[in-house]
């Protein structure tokens, strides 16, 4: 058999089994395209009421976010309120009370000072 006889032979037989294979493979490409386009479209299906529900979850916490917020800004006024009350109840009752000590350790030393003479006028 001659070179070009081999040649003729092998483009005959070869020529047919190509086509045979890319037909296969073109077969295998459509099934994996169906397959693929079908997970898109369940993915799509699946996926909008996730945004959706997503979103609607992000809108709440926004809120919630927002009561917190009024929350926290009415406790520091309280704790403000209070920590000026306090400082005004400290002014207002410290400063008579520090005046009533003084008073009474001056009344001690007087009544000790009268109870000292009393001691000593009696002794002579």
């Amino acid at each position: 058999m001659t070179v070009a006889a081999a040649r003729d032979v092998l483009v005959s037989f070869g020529g047919p089994v190509l086509i045979v294979l890319g037909v296969a493979v073109l077969i295998q490409l459509t099934r994996l395209m169906t397959n693929v386009n079908r997970m898109l479209a369940d993915l799509d299906r699946e996926l909008i009421p996730t945004l959706v529900k997503l979103q609607e979850t992000l809108d709440e916490v926004g809120g919630e976010l927002d009561r917190i917020k009024n929350v926290v800004e009415t406790v520091e006024d309280v704790g403000d309120k209070v920590a000026k009350t306090a400082r005004l109840a400290q002014e207002v009752i410290s400063s008579p009370l520090i005046k009533a000590a003084g008073l009474g350790a001056g009344a001690r030393r007087v009544y000790d000072t009268l109870r000292g003479r009393e001691s000593v006028d009696e002794e002579e």
